[in-house]
């Protein structure tokens, strides 16, 4: 089974995948803002999931970003439409296997060793990990770092020893099978 890591984005989704040959490829999907309206942001989710679903491996363990909620009544149009497009995601994801949310600390501490590294870390470290993978942004960095920890706990690991602060990260992630793996 392949792993497959996406990091959902109303503007540019992230997307990496390991192969059975052991490659790793990145993808991203971009798309610009639509009117506010129910029909255009429907449309632009369907676009989205369509090109997330056409660069997924048939069958897969899929490690997705939660999404982010921020603060604040402005903001509240932007979470609706990332929940929408989280839910449409993960329901068609899961037709090509199991799929786990992992929070944004958890994806930054297995990066970086801290939870609380910003995206241009996530992007440096990931580029230094993975010299040879495309990573063109912060986006693709950190769907790489969750097909890695997908690829960990399929016991196929892309990315070297584990640290301490890596351990930690894996540890934190509700996997889908019970029983003990070997990290």
């Amino acid at each position: 089974m392949d792993a497959y890591g996406v990091d959902p984005s109303l503007t540019c989704t992230g997307l990496a995948k390991t192969t059975p040959a052991g490659v790793i490829l990145t993808h991203r999907v971009k798309t610009s803002t639509t009117p506010d309206e129910l029909g255009a942001i429907a449309q632009r989710i369907r676009y989205i999931t369509a090109q997330v679903l056409q660069f997924a491996p048939a069958e897969c363990l899929t490690v997705i970003e939660a999404p982010y909620v921020p603060q604040g009544a402005k903001s509240a149009g932007s979470v609706l439409e990332r929940a929408w497009l989280f839910g449409f995601l993960a329901d068609q994801l899961m037709r090509r296997g199991s799929i786990v949310r992992v929070r944004t600390t958890t994806r930054a501490m297995y990066a970086t060793g801290s939870g609380n590294a910003r995206k241009p870390e996530v992007l440096a470290s990931m580029r230094a990990a993975f010299p040879a993978v495309e990573i063109p942004d912060d986006n693709v960095a950190d769907a790489l770092a969750m097909c890695a920890m997908g690829a960990r706990w399929l016991g196929e690991p892309i990315d070297g020893l584990l640290s301490k602060k890596q351990e930690a990260a894996m540890v934190a992630v509700h996997w889908p099978e019970m029983k003990e793996r070997a990290l």
